[in-house]
């Protein structure tokens, strides 16, 4: 069963009329790594029957339904940092099941936050709270109620890919982006990795583009000892405009005239780096 079957089956009122409590759970092992991404994406596409139509009710059920998300994602966190895969069974409860799970996993963690400081890794794979975690599976399960019971319904919309993964490579390849700048800077500035996307790259651009829009050919002298200044080489050129081009801005370097183009930044880097 693929991951669009699984997500419709988990929001469908139509499916859960012959699903057991145990069927509504098994769903999450299906594939927990990105099955919670699939729920995270959509569950805002869907119109809960619960509600009838009532706004403020399905505000309620929007709300307890993102309470369990968050809950399970803390979870998800816990293992991944500390390899501590046998809390899959508790992630899958406290992911799915509300109104008692909800009150309990939040005095857990507040309880483990008093005793480490939080600058320090809270250990996990400390027994007690070991132990701690993996009572919750023992809780009497007979006054709770699916997470997904609170968001069944139908779909106004089609179950996407989950954006998030998008997101998260675009994040990585900027975190690369940056790293490589801080290094090749190294040697000129004191900053760290964030000091330079906060700090330096901006001013940077603008150094560089500046003189090219206002100044033309004149400019581009001023523009290539803005690079050089920073020991930075012709792809750190492209590398900073793409970290400093946010969605619905202009890219500086269309403001410059094409024949200064020609003549460009990225050619006269080159000579002098030969």
């Amino acid at each position: 069963m693929g991951p669009w079957d699984v997500i419709h089956k988990v929001f469908s009122a139509e499916e859960h009329k012959k699903m057991s409590i145990h069927d509504k759970s098994n769903m999450f092992f299906q594939d927990y790594s990105l099955g919670p991404l699939f729920v995270q994406d959509v569950y805002l596409q869907v119109v809960p029957h619960a509600a009838k139509g009532d706004e403020k009710k399905t505000l309620e059920l929007i709300s307890k339904s993102s309470d369990s998300l968050c809950d399970g994602d803390l979870v998800d966190r816990i293992i991944r940092s500390t390899n501590a895969w046998s809390l899959l069974p508790v992630q899958e409860r406290i992911s799915s099941f509300k109104r008692y799970i909800q009150s309990v996993v939040r005095h857990l963690f507040l309880c483990i936050m008093r005793f480490y400081q939080p600058s320090v890794a809270v250990p996990f794979s400390d027994p007690k709270i070991r132990e701690l975690l993996i009572s919750l599976q023992k809780q009497n399960m007979s006054e709770t109620f699916c997470k997904s019971d609170l968001m069944e319904g139908h779909f106004v919309g089609q179950i996407g890919f989950p954006q998030w993964l998008g997101k998260n490579s675009t994040t990585n390849k900027n975190d690369r982006l940056l790293q490589h700048l801080q290094m090749h800077m190294r040697l000129r500035i004191s900053g760290s990795k964030r000091a330079v996307n906060l700090d330096y790259i901006q001013y940077i651009r603008d150094a560089v583009t500046r003189p090219l829009i206002k100044e033309g050919t004149d400019g581009v002298e001023k523009s290539v000892e803005a690079m050089t200044s920073y020991d930075l080489i012709r792809e750190d050129l492209g590398d900073i405009l793409s970290l400093t081009t946010w969605p619905g801005r202009k890219d500086p370097m269309s403001q410059v005239e094409a024949k200064v183009r020609k003549l460009s930044v990225v050619r006269l880097l080159e000579r002098r780096r030969l």
